[in-house]
């Protein structure tokens, strides 16, 4: 073992042992988004840039770089954020945990606001892009030009208003939206409501293709992690195998399905359980390091992007 994969895991184990300390004994620093940032760029990047620490020591001209970038970020900024805005997050935790009943006439006010950002931005959207030509209609009509069809249904738009208008509608109000439909869901079940939770359940979905018009399998799983992630902190973030397996299996079953379907393969339970440990798994956990890797090298052997390439990265 050589000392730059040493390094690796070193820095990997530890950050994984200070966040299960958090997770155990400081549970209420979870609430910063810090935190949450540090455990997806622990899970997503730092792992699989520790497991492949070999290949990437040969891959790189100066791979400690990249061990900086992804072993010593998450490390150093994990120590600074839990001595960070402890009583703030303290605070936050207590209220969360302890929160009075909110008015109906404020729940339908949030609701109404966020429902009417969605119907309206998704008619503007479908007038730059009519749903014959979305990605989401292509997987099923036309899988083989799916990729494409994504690509033109939002990077490629000439209108900066469809590009940014749609990326608030998939990352602030569809979420938020999602969160407040599924707590009154769960009111009504249990106030026995049936028509009133059929109709929460359909808006639900209906949401889900909202963000999903142009074809991306990741936005739908967003909505879906949003939503569980929400419901448990309201619990208190309960340690338990059994909601983390069932968590993981919901966000990304989304996106599994839609692979198997945009290749043209019929759906079954041997072949979903196949591409979920394939080709998600390998997108979810080993892409996102791969990708900032190739940055890497590319700034490395030519140079950085430069400014012209700010456009491109927002």
């Amino acid at each position: 073992m050589t000392s730059f994969v040493f390094a690796n895991w070193s820095f990997c184990l530890a950050t994984s042992l200070l966040l299960t300390m958090v997770i155990l004994w400081q549970r209420f620093l979870l609430i910063k988004p810090s935190i949450i940032m540090i455990i997806f760029f622990h899970l997503m990047i730092q792992w699989a840039a520790a497991i492949n620490s070999p290949e990437i020591e040969d891959y790189l001209p100066n791979p400690w770089v990249f061990a900086l970038l992804s072993q010593g970020f998450p490390f150093i900024g994990l120590l600074g954020s839990i001595w960070i805005g402890r009583r703030s997050a303290y605070i936050t935790w207590k209220r969360l945990l302890q929160s009075q009943p909110v008015l109906s006439r404020t729940r339908k006010k949030a609701l109404f606001i966020l429902g009417s950002y969605v119907i309206i931005f998704v008619f503007i959207y479908l007038q730059h892009v009519p749903f014959s030509r979305t990605g989401l209609y292509t997987i099923f009509a036309d899988p083989l030009q799916s990729a494409l069809a994504r690509e033109y249904s939002l990077k490629l738009q000439d209108s900066a208003v469809v590009r940014y208008g749609y990326g608030f509608l998939i990352s602030v109000f569809a979420p938020l939206l999602a969160v407040l439909l599924a707590d009154e869901l769960m009111r009504h079940i249990k106030q026995l409501h049936v028509l009133k939770s059929v109709i929460l359940i359909v808006t639900l979905g209906g949401l889900l293709v909202a963000v999903s018009l142009s074809g991306a399998r990741s936005f739908a799983a967003i909505i879906i992690f949003t939503v569980l992630f929400a419901g448990l902190l309201r619990r208190g973030l309960p340690i338990n195998m059994f909601y983390a397996g069932g968590m993981v299996l919901a966000v990304l079953a989304f996106p599994t399905l839609l692979s198997i379907v945009r290749e043209g393969r019929d759906v079954s339970w041997l072949l979903f359980w196949e591409y979920l440990q394939g080709g998600i798994f390998s997108r979810v956990f080993y892409l996102p390091m791969q990708t900032g890797l190739w940055f890497t090298h590319y700034a490395q052997t030519v140079g950085f992007l430069g400014v012209q390439a700010v456009p491109r990265l927002a």
